[in-house]
């Protein structure tokens, strides 16, 4: 099996590109087919930086699981696009806004996609299937999934529970049956159109991209730490508060940069004057 991988990806894509920005080389190889279209590795790299297709950001190997994820999100897709029930061009712009956000904003976003050279339109492409995605998913599973009241009480048990402990419970049976009617679909999917695997369930494939530096998330961590870095805490504040992200958010950004390096370095924010 293992011989079958490594020749298939010699056959069906194996990829050089060069990132002049960064001054390294990444191999980019094909690691599934869906109706002719390829998934490379770097397809799932761009998904798990902009938490794409339920995708997390990871820098680690990329396995068979992580593929399949992308696969099942491509029949999505594909089936939303033949029945012209995908997002619309303001619902991608949200998503594209709601990506940055996530990775530490717009100026963060634009300087991965050119030291990685992805550039915006493939992320945009993706960005807009995980749109399309979410649209057929919510039309064709959420739309008529419905649990009765005694379903949601034999989840949770005897006793008594609030109108939150119930909501919750409720979510998790409906997200279980969208899973299971979901599930259903997609194997009937494949019964029916081409897709090939070329990574097999015990290979692994590096993560041919780092993933996004994300200064805010480190303060968060700090200012959760209760760390002595008071500055850590406010950044963190501000954005909960939803400051503007230009041009004050910008400054914001470089100033989080110097507090982590700062820590980093295990030198007080305050130099001399802080007793150094």
């Amino acid at each position: 099996m293992r011989r079958r991988f490594i020749a298939l990806l010699a056959v069906t894509g194996l990829v050089t590109t060069a990132i002049a920005a960064a001054g390294t080389r990444f191999v980019d190889a094909v690691l599934a087919d869906v109706e002719g279209q390829p998934i490379t590795a770097s397809d799932v790299a761009v998904a798990r930086a902009l938490s794409l297709f339920g995708a997390s950001p990871s820098a680690a190997p990329i396995g068979y699981e992580d593929v399949e994820r992308l696969i099942a999100g491509q029949l999505v897709v594909s089936e939303a696009r033949r029945l012209g029930i995908g997002g619309t061009d303001d619902e991608v712009q949200q998503a594209w806004d709601e990506a940055a956000r996530r990775v530490g904003g717009r100026a963060a976003l634009e300087r991965w996609l050119e030291q990685t050279g992805v550039g915006p339109a493939w992320a945009r492409r993706l960005i807009a299937a995980d749109v399309d995605r979410q649209r057929f998913l919510d039309l064709r599973f959420r739309a008529f999934v419905f649990v009765p009241i005694d379903d949601v009480l034999a989840e949770l048990g005897p006793g008594e529970h609030s109108p939150d402990a119930q909501a919750r419970a409720r979510a998790a049976l409906e997200a279980r049956e969208v899973e299971r009617r979901f599930n259903e679909w997609r194997a009937e999917t494949e019964r029916r159109v081409s897709v090939r695997r070329l990574l097999d369930r015990r290979d692994r494939v590096d993560c041919p991209l780092p993933m996004i530096a994300n200064p805010s998330a480190e303060l968060q961590d700090l200012a959760r730490d209760d760390h002595p870095l008071n500055l850590g805490g406010a950044l963190t504040d501000l954005g909960q508060l939803g400051v503007a992200e230009d041009p004050l958010d910008r400054e914001l950004r470089n100033v989080a940069g110097a507090a982590v390096d700062l820590h980093g370095s295990r030198r007080s924010p305050h130099g001399r004057l802080g007793g150094e």
